[in-house]
């Protein structure tokens, strides 16, 4: 899920996760530091677990 336009430097959040074999989930803030768009900073904190099969 992203969403854009989150204020009036254009930020985005997305957010992602998936299960299965390597389950994860993930969120990324990405954060424009002026109008023009040529500079910005983003933070991306996530997890993930791998299942291992044993026999």
């Amino acid at each position: 899920m992203t969403r854009v336009e989150m204020n009036r430097l254009g930020a985005e959040w997305r957010n992602d996760f998936g299960l299965g074999a390597e389950a994860f989930v993930r969120s990324e803030w990405y954060q424009p530091l002026e109008f023009r768009r040529r500079y910005f900073a983003a933070i991306e904190p996530s997890y993930s677990h791998t299942f291992q099969d044993l026999y």
